[in-house]
């Protein structure tokens, strides 16, 4: 793993919080649920686990979001993300986003 690798993971370890909203959930849907969230560092790659509640029949925008725990003015969403995200996500278990942070 490069310095910079290492350094990211640190960051993302330490100082992140990664938040996965579902739009249901904006909209006061309390039927959607995203539960389990965890990620893990994979060369250049951060894999997000998750698992998606609500109902089977709707689909749900999924969006993933950094948030610094010691700034609440931070707020950073990822760019070239692949997986489960974005608009068209079905509820179901292990869920997965990745994320290329070195693009």
């Amino acid at each position: 793993m490069t310095t910079l690798m290492r350094t990211i993971a640190g960051v993302l370890a330490a100082v992140l919080v990664l938040e996965l909203v579902p739009a249901a959930l904006l909209a006061q849907d309390d039927k959607t649920t995203v539960t389990n969230v965890k990620f893990e560092v994979v060369g250049e790659l951060v894999h997000v686990y998750y698992d998606l509640g609500g109902p089977a029949d709707r689909v749900h925008k999924i969006r993933l979001v950094l948030l610094r725990e010691t700034d609440s003015l931070f707020l950073y969403h990822p760019v070239n993300v692949t997986g489960d995200i974005g608009a068209v996500i079905f509820p179901s278990q292990k869920r997965r986003i990745v994320w290329d942070f070195t693009r």
